[in-house]
């Protein structure tokens, strides 16, 4: 009699979160094996087979698949791998496929018993080169039960059994957490499809998948100008392979046929991450690229083969998504790139139309903060703003960027918003500079200006009434000595960004909500005609105790005013040492002369000065003192 063992070897590895560091392959490694014994009650063995993976090896025969020989104990029972390659079974000592296997490898194991009745014991030894994220399963179909080989060394049965072995070949794995909704991912494995997927998490509306007949969540972008959907487009069926280092958008459901959530689901990748460097074609506006490799990877390294922009024809900032939804990152900040991560890279101009991600930016430095993870560095300084609306949306894009490259005109630092993808309010910066159609997600000014900066802040509310927060948790290098104020438009109501972290306001209208098609995917946000900011944001960065010229402040002094804050007048005193031309101004938080107190030649000496407020809203306000050796500012605050 013949008992057939048909095994199945299943790789499901322990869990990874996105953006952390995975499994890193050694370079070295050119085989990996797993050897298998067969032990009979009698005292018979078999301990010649093996599963054998090569650089050069494949699923089809090949010169490493090798032929069983007889058992030389005729009566004992062997067993021995079974394949077909066209031309009926062979049996096999050996079975050999490739180093880095992109699918579940499937193997048909026979143990032939030779009339013997007893007990088998199958065990498996000498796991070579096996990576930490391969699993295998050993599966006994008569009794549904399964054994982890990592976990177990050996299984025993009886004759009248079948067994199933798999191997899944783990190469790198990802945790979805969160709730439903898009992501932008990106595989670090060479030659990847929609079918790496389609075990793990429900793909409709693509050839192949659950249901071909619904609206896809699956989406490339490789040709992002604003047509065809604005460059977006599902793959023709789940076997479709779009090439190394382009990012890809999914979404993930709530559950996959109408049963329990789905969410966190694990993403795995099998295969091999690609040799040397990555270059791919970027002929439109906005790209969906991606980190290639299993490593994470410094964003500075990647470049363009153009001009202009910020590195080499590429434009900052770069786009990343998570469960906070749309991010940003800038070049020159030392961002780390997580493996798996995907992003949006905007070109500079037309003459850019390739992008390289080298293997040099590979980095074991871990991406800690979301997608992306940044070092500060005195080069740049940065604000973020996020938005927080009803149901606890939020908008965490929005950046004050100052850089040393940036300017009050339109410069490759000022980014282009664009739409969510999932619907939620979002901020929009509106663009003073040379396009008045654009809208920013990042307004990017001089490291250090040399006057009051004046940002228009817009709110989408994509019809969504209710309270909102806007919040500025993050302060990136920003000098001690900045004012920054807020002033709501609506309310009249302006606050010190320093003093307060947040700030509570109300919309009623719905009358900014975006059509439905607009928010599948994403695109630049242009000015909506009619829409006008709600917030205004000022930043002095001349401040106090500065000098703005002259760098001779032994020949006159500024003091602070008193009382401050004041209602309704306050006094404000200054000394000059010798005879000088004197202006003394007062302006408001958005930059606007509101009164002359002084404009006269004044004698060496000391002078007080009383202004009354009357008639004048409550808020921030500057008093600036110009003398003929230079110019001091303060700050004051009238209440009432």
């Amino acid at each position: 009699m013949i008992s057939k063992i048909n095994f199945t070897v299943v790789s499901l590895a322990s869990f990874v979160l996105l953006h952390s560091t995975l499994f890193a392959q050694n370079e070295d490694v050119s085989f990996r094996e797993i050897s298998l014994r067969l032990d009979a009650s009698n005292g018979a063995t078999d301990y010649s087979n093996k599963l054998y993976f090569y650089e050069n090896g494949s699923e089809g025969e090949d010169a490493y698949d090798g032929s069983k020989l007889a058992s030389i104990s005729p009566g004992n029972p062997y067993m021995y791998f079974v394949q077909d390659f066209g031309e009926g079974e062979i049996e096999l000592v050996q079975d050999a496929r490739g180093l880095y296997p992109d699918t579940i490898q499937t193997y048909s194991l026979e143990v032939e018993d030779s009339e013997f009745s007893g007990t088998f014991t199958i065990s498996w030894l000498n796991f070579k080169n096996i990576p930490d994220l391969w699993e295998l399963w050993l599966v006994d179909t008569d009794l549904d039960s399964t054994i982890n080989m990592s976990d177990e060394s050996e299984y025993s049965f009886t004759t009248s059994r079948s067994f199933q072995v798999l191997i899944e070949p783990v190469t790198s794995q990802v945790v979805i957490t969160g709730d439903a909704g898009w992501r932008v991912l990106s595989f670090p494995v060479t030659g990847a499809s929609v079918t790496q997927l389609t075990d793990d998490t429900a793909i409709q509306g693509i050839s192949g998948g659950e249901n071909e007949s619904a609206d896809p969540n699956f989406y490339l972008n490789l040709a992002s100008d604003g047509t065809a959907g604005n460059g977006y487009s599902a793959p023709t069926d789940i076997y479709t392979s779009w090439g190394d280092g382009y990012g890809f958008l999914t979404y993930f459901f709530d559950n996959k046929l109408a049963g329990s959530s789905d969410l966190p689901v694990t993403i795995n990748a099998m295969g091999k991450e690609p040799e040397g460097d990555v270059t791919l074609s970027i002929s439109n506006t906005f790209t969906l690229v991606g980190n290639p490799f299993l490593n994470n990877l410094e964003l500075d390294e990647i470049s363009g083969n153009g001009s202009g922009g910020t590195k080499g024809g590429l434009q900052s900032p770069v786009y990343y998504y998570d469960s906070g939804g749309l991010g940003t990152a800038n070049f020159g900040t030392n961002t780390i790139i997580s493996t798996w991560s995907g992003f949006f890279l905007e070109r500079a101009g037309s003459s850019t139309t390739k992008l390289t991600i080298p293997s040099s930016a590979k980095t074991d430095t871990a991406a800690t903060a979301g997608s992306f993870s940044k070092q500060q560095s005195p080069s740049f300084r940065e604000i973020e703003l996020h938005l927080e609306g009803p149901n606890s949306l939020t908008d965490k894009s929005s950046k004050l960027f100052f850089h040393s490259a940036a300017s009050e005109s339109t410069d490759p630092f000022d980014g282009s918003k664009l739409y969510p993808i999932d619907g939620r309010p979002f901020l929009a910066f509106s663009d003073t500079g040379d396009n008045s159609t654009r809208l920013l997600v990042q307004d990017a000014r001089a490291l250090n200006p040399e006057r009051e900066q004046v940002y228009n802040l817009l709110v989408y509310d994509n019809g969504k009434s209710g309270v909102y927060t806007l919040s500025w948790p993050v302060f990136r290098n920003i000098p001690e000595h900045w004012e920054l104020m807020l002033l709501d438009l609506e309310t009249g109501v302006s606050l010190s960004m320093r003093d307060y972290k947040s700030y509570k306001f109300e919309i009623e209208s719905t009358s900014k909500n975006l059509p439905k098609k607009e928010l599948k995917l994403l695109k630049q946000v242009e000015q909506t005609s009619g829409l006008t900011p709600r917030f205004k944001i000022v930043v002095a960065a001349a401040q106090a105790t500065s000098i703005e010229s002259g760098e001779n402040p032994d020949t006159f002094s500024l003091y602070q005013n008193y009382p401050n804050p004041f209602n309704p007048s306050t006094t404000i005193e200054y000394r000059l040492t010798r005879s000088s031309n004197v202006t003394l101004n007062i302006f408001n938080a958005m930059g606007q002369k509101v009164k002359t107190v002084v404009n006269e030649v004044k004698s060496a000496g000391s002078y007080r000065i009383s202004w009354d407020a009357t008639g004048f809203a409550s808020g921030v306000y500057y008093y600036k003192l110009k003398v003929s050796d230079g110019v001091m500012t303060k700050k004051m605050t009238l209440i009432k």
